[in-house]
C-alpha cells in the first residue's frame, strides 16, 4: 500500500511523531512518504492512502488549504475526510459540543474584522488567553492579565485583522495538573499525555503516557457521538476548572500530534486503522 503523510513545504517546528509511523509502516510492508500539501507536483492519485499529519502552516493560508482538501476529497483516500477537516478548521465547533451539552472551556468569540472593546470580552475573568479561531499549535496564543488591557487589546487588533479570535478563561490547574490530552485511534481512546501550558513562542512540554480514566473515556464517547463517523484519529483536550470539573478545550480532527514518542507502540495500531 502506497502512504502519504501529509506535510508542509515550510514546516513551522519538528514532528517528533514522523520517524515513528514511517517506521511502523515500513515494518507492516507498506510504502509510506512524506508528502507536502503545498507542493503542486505531489501526484495525491497515485496514493492508496493519504493521511493529515504535519500540514501545520494552513492557519495562515485557510481558503489555500480548503481549496486543497476540495481537490483531494473526490479521491476518497482522505483521512480523516475532508468534510470533518473543513468543519474542525474553526474552532467555533466548540459552540456545538456546547450545544449537545458537552462541558466545554467558556469561550467568548469576534468575528474577523470586528472593532472590539476588549474589556467587554473578558470580564470576569482575572487572567485570559487570546488566540485565533483559526490556528495550530501555540501560534498567535498568549496569556493577559486584566492590567494588561492596553496590550492585550492590541495583541486582539493584530488577530482580528486576519482571523475571528476566541477569549478564555485562564485555569490556574494548567501549571499544577497540567492540560490532559486523550489520544483517540480507530473511535476508541488510545494514551493520555499531560502538556503543560503553551504559549505563543514556547516549546512543548509533555510527560505520560497515561492511561485515560473511565470518565475520560465516557466523555470521550459523549464527543464520538456528535459526530458524523468515526474519525481516524482524533485528539480531545481537556483542562479542569476552579470546581474540579474537566471542560474540553479543544477537539483536534486535523493534524494533531498523536504523541506516538511518549507512547510507540500506538503508532503500530494507526498504521493497521490506515490500512484497515
Amino acid at each position: 500500500m502506497r502512504i502519504a503523510f501529509v506535510t508542509c513545504l515550510s514546516l513551522p517546528e519538528p514532528d517528533h511523531d514522523e520517524p515513528i509511523f514511517l517506521a511502523a509502516a515500513q515494518d507492516a510492508g507498506h510504502n509510506a512518504t512524506m508528502a507536502a500539501w503545498d507542493d503542486p507536483t505531489i501526484p495525491w492519485a497515485d496514493y492508496d492512502r493519504i493521511i493529515l499529519r504535519s500540514c501545520w502552516d494552513y492557519p495562515g493560508r485557510v481558503d489555500e488549504f480548503r481549496a486543497w482538501l476540495a481537490r483531494i476529497a473526490p479521491l476518497g483516500t482522505l483521512q480523516n475526510p475532508a468534510d470533518m477537516v473543513a468543519n474542525n478548521l474553526d474552532k467555533r465547533y466548540l459552540q456545538d459540543l456546547e450545544r449537545h451539552g458537552l462541558p466545554v472551556v467558556p469561550t467568548r468569540w469576534a468575528e474577523r474584522g470586528a472593532t472590539l472593546h476588549l474589556p467587554d470580552l473578558t470580564q470576569g475573568w482575572p487572567q485570559f488567553v487570546l488566540k485565533p479561531a483559526i490556528s495550530a499549535g501555540s501560534e498567535l496564543t498568549r496569556l493577559f492579565s486584566q492590567d494588561q488591557a492596553q496590550e492585550a487589546q492590541a495583541f486582539a487588533n493584530e488577530i482580528l485583522a486576519q482571523r475571528p479570535l476566541m477569549v478564555q478563561p485562564f485555569f490556574p490547574s494548567v501549571r499544577t495538573v497540567g492540560e490532559r490530552s486523550i489520544v483517540c485511534l480507530g473511535g476508541e481512546p488510545s494514551h493520555v499525555v499531560i502538556k503543560m501550558p503553551r504559549f505563543d513562542e514556547d516549546d512543548e512540554s509533555v510527560s505520560g503516557p497515561d492511561t485515560p480514566t473511565p470518565a475520560e473515556a465516557e466523555l470521550w464517547q459523549r464527543v464520538l457521538a456528535t459526530l458524523p463517523q468515526t474519525p481516524l484519529y482524533a485528539r480531545l483536550d481537556l483542562m479542569e476548572d476552579a470546581q474540579g470539573q474537566w471542560c474540553i478545550s479543544e477537539l483536534e480532527l486535523i493534524e494533531p500530534s498523536l504523541f506516538f514518542f511518549k507512547h510507540p507502540p500506538a503508532a503500530a495500531r494507526f498504521i493497521e486503522l490506515i490500512a484497515d
